[in-house]
């Protein structure tokens, strides 16, 4: 896990591709481009200001975490079947960070409730699944309830965890029924940039600051 020394890293580990990141970024040809990835340089861009304004931390984290998205869809994905759209990306970066920064996970234990969006989870651990023995996790979004087995090491288990976590994020930040309709593991994808990145903590610290250069102030 990498050192947080600053609001946005000068790069980003993703799936074992580094990407650059530039940062601050200006966009000469639009100025509402807040972030943008780029698969085949290996970098992301991103922007302190939009339209003379600067941007609040956790936007610009949401927005580093959109395009962490496209490096992750990228990585399972070929071109003939990248169809996830920027509609799906955003609300799975909302949605993803709004459960990091308002949950206390990654801390090596499951946790016994998860809140997503203003929806509480509780989560059953460890869960016996009558049917198979193999089985690691189920999650029911119409009941709120997560299933998480003993099956394997915690890294395994957390692992699962972000897997229902995308699951109840595409449920209902993004209008889905399954996150398995985007045809690739994004859970293993989000939990291997978190945990590789320390990004959990990186988006918990500067959760409640204002703008870059006023830290100290809150966002309303």
């Amino acid at each position: 896990m990498k050192r947080i020394s600053s609001v946005i890293p000068k790069e980003v580990d993703i799936m074992g591709r580094i990407y650059r990141v530039v940062f601050p970024y200006t966009f000469a040809t639009n100025s509402t481009y807040v972030g943008i990835h780029d698969n085949c340089e290996r970098c992301i861009k991103l922007t302190d200001m939009i339209e003379g304004e600067k941007i609040p931390i956790p936007i610009l984290h949401t927005t580093f975490l959109h395009e962490i998205l496209h490096g992750i869809v990228s990585f399972f994905t070929t071109e003939e079947t990248y169809a996830v759209t920027e509609e799906v990306i955003d609300g799975l970066a909302s949605g993803i960070y709004q459960v990091i920064v308002e949950n206390n996970l990654y801390r090596g234990e499951i946790p016994k409730q998860l809140k997503v969006g203003a929806y509480i989870y509780n989560i059953a651990y460890p869960y016996k699944f009558i049917d198979e023995d193999d089985a690691a996790m189920s999650i029911n979004n119409a009941c709120g309830k997560i299933f998480i087995s003993n099956l394997g090491t915690m890294d395994f288990k957390l692992c699962r965890l972000t897997n229902a976590i995308c699951n109840a994020v595409y449920c209902i930040y993004c209008g889905g029924r399954s996150i398995s309709e985007l045809n690739f593991n994004i859970g293993e994808g989000v939990y291997n940039t978190i945990r590789v990145n320390g990004l959990d903590k990186l988006f918990k610290k500067y959760s409640y600051k204002g703008v870059i250069g006023n830290a100290s102030k809150k966002v309303r």
